[in-house]
């Protein structure tokens, strides 16, 4: 016969378990704690998705033999795109921009990426891929200085914003832009993300594409690390006041480029080339925004918190899904 749980011993159990939700309880933690719960939106462009003959920006997974066996993961990297405000009174008006210091990012995106790799790594597998990171893709000295030297190409229309500006009744403001990549990585600048909002999608809209950045990415440096496809990761945070160690997860974003599965020989291009026919593609992204930044370290004597990481790891998962899904159902129709 089983003997009763004494008071005392309940209590002490309630106190314990009372106790680890208190522990680790960000707003980031607490809004990632549900996987299911988390939105996770489509990010890569239509275009393509159905064409036959390999054109548009997406590649038609219908004409794939197989899903990319070896992935790399070439970039992971924070941005913190700035925050401005201003005051007015009476006599005067004062403007402000900052942004989260880089020495910060740095340990930030180290953070995250520490938390999360595993979860982005299982994700790819379900998906019945192999995610590499540098240390399984830099295998010798001459991928290691192609991808060290490896500058991804862009459109005109597409500019590398090292600043962030601000238009104010004050006056201009200028602040250099945070972007920092976590250890082993480098930076391989996939867009610039916005001063004063952060948008649900990215690429999903035709207007943002960028046909020579695709091309760069899923073809050329797949091909020059001897991989099927490449990944990039980008996590948005802000800090909400200046004066204050608060800090917030704003957005992240998973991109796979690959080769086109249609690679027309140079004597063989019928007029598909050019804004129509790239030889590397999107295979998918996906993103996941807040409409506000959702803090993971808090500045108060009494109930501040963090940096804590808590929650990362399920928005890789969240976003990976949200490919997988999306694969299966077009695999589904071939």
């Amino acid at each position: 016969m089983k003997k009763p749980i004494s008071n005392l011993l309940l209590a002490a159990i309630l106190l314990l378990a009372f106790s680890l939700e208190a522990f680790a309880q960000s707003d980031f933690a607490k809004s990632t704690a549900n996987v299911s719960k988390i939105k996770a939106r489509q990010d890569f462009n239509g275009e393509g998705r159905t064409s036959k003959k390999g054109t548009g920006w997406s590649t038609n997974v219908q004409l794939l033999d197989e899903l990319p066996k070896r992935v790399a993961l070439v970039t992971f990297y924070l941005e913190d795109p700035g925050t401005t405000k201003q005051k007015k009174s009476s006599t005067q008006i004062v403007a402000k921009l900052w942004s989260t210091d880089a020495a910060t990012a740095q340990a930030h995106v180290n953070g995250f990426y520490n938390e999360s790799i595993g979860a982005l790594k299982a994700g790819f597998e379900d998906m019945g891929m192999t995610l590499l990171t540098p240390d399984e893709f830099l295998t010798s000295d001459d991928k290691k200085t192609f991808y060290n030297s490896f500058m991804a190409e862009h459109g005109p229309l597409k500019k590398n914003k090292l600043s962030v500006k601000s238009m104010t009744a004050a006056g201009t403001l200028n602040i250099q832009r945070t972007r920092v990549a976590a250890d082993g990585y480098k930076v391989i600048w996939v867009n610039n993300e916005n001063l004063y909002s952060t948008p649900a999608t990215i690429f999903l809209n035709t207007g943002n594409n960028d046909a020579k950045f695709f091309e760069s990415m899923g073809y050329k440096l797949a091909e020059g690390l001897g991989v099927d496809a490449v990944a990039a990761v980008t996590i948005v945070t802000r800090k909400p006041k200046e004066n204050y160690y608060h800090y917030g997860v704003n957005a992240a974003s998973l991109y796979i480029f690959t080769k086109n599965p249609i690679q027309l020989a140079e004597e063989g291009d019928t007029g598909l080339k050019g804004m129509f026919y790239i030889r590397g593609q999107f295979l998918a992204g996906s993103r996941v925004t807040y409409g506000k930044p959702e803090l993971f370290q808090y500045q108060h004597k009494k109930k501040g918190y963090g940096p804590e990481y808590t929650g990362m790891g399920n928005v890789m998962t969240a976003m990976t899904t949200k490919i997988n899904d999306y694969i299966q159902k077009r695999m589904s129709k071939k």
